[in-house]
Parts: structure tokens; C-alpha cells; sequence
């Protein structure tokens, strides 16, 4: 269930991207210094039928009947605030408000395994926090209150440290686990469309308010870029909606589709992304190998010829890697099988969190926002961020939930009928 949102976002992430941009590029007479010298405003009508694929499919109903939640088993997630102020303290003390600059001055390596570790624990710990806030009416004033401390430590510590990413996934997960909640109690009984959806929750103060979000993230992104040493040209740089445009357009997808004009079908980039998925066991058991699982890095050095740099990722997205493929019906399998993995990892979530509704809520959620980023990714980048995250997040948080749920069955024997 849910899985027609996750698909819809999917679309309108690359709509962005793909299709408005582009023609904002156009019409600011800004694109032959963002995109390469034979792009072509007609190849955009052909990157609108690529983001219609997860379109169409995210037409069929949503039907929350069949969705059954079993009765909640675990305790009233008291500690999952504990756990979150702990994560603070230890990102605090270890260091992590300057990983980002250190990623670019002194490599990946400098992190450590403990800050590394912290990092990787900022899913759960925002799934963490959602639940919280998702709940915060059932609290006392003086938990309210403490509760959304919490929050805005969290939200702090994210800005400080530069992740504009795991912010706007936050934000984008309060606000959506929200809306998610009243639809699932309010339309129990009756199967419901996206557009429906769309059409009974539109309101112009939210759509004001994302635009103003993708806004102020997107220059954080170009200051970040200029900061970091990473910066375009100074005819985009002294105009800030130019600077913006040249940060949502994401070039690469145009400069794979120059490459493939010029050299034309390649089954090696088909099988690199299956290589590097299947890369994942091998990597849990201890294997090195000499590329990442997304992969992004490696493709755009190797086929767009810009080098790798040590602390900046540049989004190959996945319609490039399509591209590289073969051209625009690349680019079309690519989102169908992108499309496939999203449809599977929500009925995979439902199947296993039926624990408490609002631990579902807040996965769904987090996992719908991260379908709408999914265009920056590669096909291997895509599996990364759907199942090995949402995976690794479930199995931290079964070992989180477990002993406070056998010590509140101790409790429960203990006191007796």
C-alpha cells in the first residue's frame, strides 16, 4: 500500500529535473552554459515520456482495507527520545559538525568508524524522531515541550553540519507522515486514487511553503558548492535564480545523452549496475571492491570524463546511466525497473512493519520521500537507498524495540492479571 505515492513523487522529482528546469534553462537563455553544446529543446518531450512510466503507474487505487495492522506489541516509545538526545551528544562530542569539510580536505577516511557509524544512524534516528512528533498529542505539555527541543536540536545539529539531505528528508517525513495518518484513518473503507489525493490535500499555503524549502535548499547547495571549491561560472554564480536553476538542473543526464550519440548502445553499463548490486552481499561479508555501490562517481569519471573528487558526489542520475545505455529507451527500462523496486519495497514494508501504525506511517513516509530523490541515483543506487537502507534501518530498529519489548512482558507477568 502506498507504493502509488512513492511512484508519484518518483515522477514529479524528475519531472523537476528533467523536464521544468531544462525549459526554465531555455527560457533564461542560460542552457548552452549549463548543458552541453548539442542539447536540444525537443529532447525534453522525450524526458517527459520517460517520467511518465512511474506516472502511469502510480494510477491504480490505493486500497488501505487490505492493509492489516496487528495490535501494537511494544511499549510507548519513551525511549526512542532517549535514544535520539543520545545520538546528539555523540555527534557532538565526536566531531561530526565538520565531516563534511574534512571529507573534502582529507577524504573519506578521515571520518573514522565511529563517526561513520553515527552517520549511517541518522535514518533510523530520524524515523526515530517522526514517530515522536507524529505522536506528540498524546504527551503532556511538559513532554511536548521536550519533545520538540528534541526536534530542533536535531534540526540544528543537521544544519551545522551541512546535511542539507537527511533536513529535507526530516522535513519532508514530518509533514508527510501527517498527511499519510489522516488518510489512512479516514479512508479505511474505500479504495482511493493519487490524483484524488493530490486533488482533497492541495493547498496553496504547503505549495508555497515546499517551493520556499527547494529554494533556500537549493542555495544552501550552490554556497556549499562555492565553499567546498566545487563552483560554475561566474555568469550563473552573480544571479541567484541562475544559480538555482544551474543547482535543480543536474546537467549530467545531458551530457550522457551526448555520449551515447556518440558512441551508441553499451551493455556495459547494464551489467555494471547489476555488478555493483550484487556487490552488496559480498561487501556484508568483508569483500573490497575498487567501485562504490551507486557507482556515480565512477560513471561520470569513466564515461563524462570528469574526474572523481575526494568529498563531492555528482549525481550521474538514473536517466543518464540510461542514457549511457541506450539513449532514451535506456533511460525508459531504467525508470521501469526503478519503478519495479519501489512497488516491491512498499508491499515488502507492509508485510513486515505491522507492529504499530505509527512506525508504519513514518517508514512509508521516509520511504516515499526518498522515492522523490530517487532521480539523482543510479539503477545500483536506487536497490542502495530502497533496500539496503530501509533494510539495515528495520534491523537497527528490531534490536532498538526488543529489550524494552521483553522488559515490558516481564512487567505485564509481573504484575499479574
Amino acid at each position: 500500500m502506498f507504493w502509488q505515492l512513492g511512484l508519484l513523487l518518483f515522477s514529479f522529482g524528475s519531472l523537476i529535473v528533467l523536464y521544468i528546469v531544462p525549459h526554465l534553462a531555455i527560457y533564461f537563455q542560460i542552457d548552452e552554459i549549463i548543458y552541453p553544446t548539442d542539447f536540444r529543446s525537443d529532447f525534453l518531450w522525450a524526458n517527459l515520456l520517460i517520467c511518465m512510466v512511474p506516472f502511469i503507474l502510480s494510477l491504480k487505487k490505493i486500497d488501505i482495507r487490505k492493509t492489516y495492522l496487528k495490535p501494537k506489541i511494544i511499549p510507548d516509545l519513551y525511549f526512542f527520545p532517549l535514544l535520539v538526545l543520545f545520538w546528539i551528544f555523540l555527534i557532538i562530542f565526536f566531531g561530526g559538525f565538520s565531516y563534511r569539510i574534512n571529507d573534502v580536505l582529507y577524504g573519506y577516511e578521515s571520518r573514522g568508524f565511529l563517526v561513520d557509524s553515527l552517520l549511517s544512524l541518522t535514518s533510523i534516528i530520524t524515523v526515530s524522531l517522526c514517530v515522536i512528533l507524529l505522536r506528540i498529542e498524546k504527551f503532556s505539555i511538559f513532554e511536548k515541550v521536550f519533545f520538540s527541543l528534541i526536534a530542533l536540536l536535531f534540526i540544528s545539529i543537521q544544519i551545522l553540519n551541512g546535511s542539507r539531505g537527511y533536513l529535507l528528508i526530516f522535513l519532508l517525513t514530518v509533514f508527510l507522515s501527517r498527511l499519510l495518518l489522516n488518510l489512512f484513518l479516514k479512508n479505511k473503507n474505500k479504495p482511493i486514487s493519487v490524483l484524488t489525493i493530490i486533488s482533497k490535500n492541495f493547498r496553496v499555503r504547503y505549495f508555497i511553503i515546499f517551493l520556499l524549502i527547494i529554494y533556500i535548499f537549493s542555495l544552501w547547495g550552490v554556497a556549499r558548492a562555492q565553499t567546498e571549491g566545487f563552483g560554475f561560472s561566474g555568469e550563473l554564480e552573480s544571479v541567484p535564480l541562475f544559480a538555482l536553476i544551474f543547482r535543480l538542473s543536474e546537467p549530467y543526464w545531458a551530457y550522457s545523452l551526448s555520449v551515447f550519440n556518440e558512441s551508441g548502445l553499451n551493455f556495459d553499463i547494464l551489467v555494471g549496475s547489476f555488478e555493483r548490486i550484487l556487490s552488496i552481499p559480498g561487501r556484508l561479508v568483508g569483500f573490497n571492491y575498487d567501485f562504490s555501490i551507486a557507482g556515480n562517481n565512477f560513471l561520470i569519471d569513466k564515461y563524462l570524463g570528469i574526474p572523481f573528487r575526494e568529498g563531492v558526489s555528482l549525481p550521474i542520475t538514473l536517466a543518464g546511466e540510461g542514457f549511457l545505455f541506450n539513449g532514451f529507451l535506456g533511460a525508459i527500462f531504467y525508470y521501469f525497473m526503478a519503478s519495479l523496486m519501489i512497488i516491491a519495497i512498499f508491499k515488502l514494508l507492509e508485510f513486515l512493519l505491522k507492529i504499530d501504525l505509527y512506525i508504519y506511517i513514518v517508514f512509508i513516509a521516509a520511504t516515499v520521500v526518498k522515492c522523490f530523490l530517487l532521480y539523482s541515483q543510479s539503477l545500483s543506487g536506487v536497490f542502495l537507498v530502497l533496500f539496503y537502507e530501509t533494510f539495515r534501518d528495520l534491523f537497527l530498529l528490531f534490536f532498538i524495540i526488543l529489550p524494552f519489548h521483553i522488559l515490558n512482558n516481564k512487567a505485564i507477568v509481573a504484575k499479574g492479571p
